[in-house]
């Protein structure tokens, strides 16, 4: 009995420690930078008109991301705030769009779902 409690001591202690690392929390990945489009599969006519464009400058804190369309011109923004409904508004060949999204992180993934409102107001 004597020469099993140094290792289930051992055992304890490694069960403490391993679960003190897992309690720490992680900060969420950073897409902050410089991004540029190198390739597209399939492709696809006019991409660069989408609003992301072809080369971007992303910005973000804690609870915002902001991205900004470095071109092709004309520059617009983005503005999304994590775990909250974001409405952005923009003009495309002289036409209203409103674009309302959702910017979640999670497990290192970052996801903005967003629904279209053209001209017309329906979605």
């Amino acid at each position: 009995m004597k020469a099993r409690t140094p290792w289930l001591l051992a055992c304890a202690g490694t069960v403490i420690v391993a679960a003190g690392v897992a309690t720490l929390a992680q900060a969420p990945p950073s897409f902050a930078g410089h991004w540029v489009l190198t390739s597209i599969s399939p492709q696809r006519t006019a991409y660069d008109q989408f609003w992301f464009g072809t080369e971007a400058r992303v910005t973000q804190t804690e609870t915002t991301l902001v991205i900004t369309r470095v071109s092709p011109p004309p520059q617009c923004e983005g503005r999304f705030t994590f775990g909250a409904e974001s409405h952005n508004e923009y003009i495309v060949n002289g036409q209203k769009l409103v674009r309302d999204s959702r910017a979640t992180l999670s497990r290192g993934t970052l996801l903005i779902s967003t629904d279209t409102t053209p001209p017309e107001g329906e979605r």
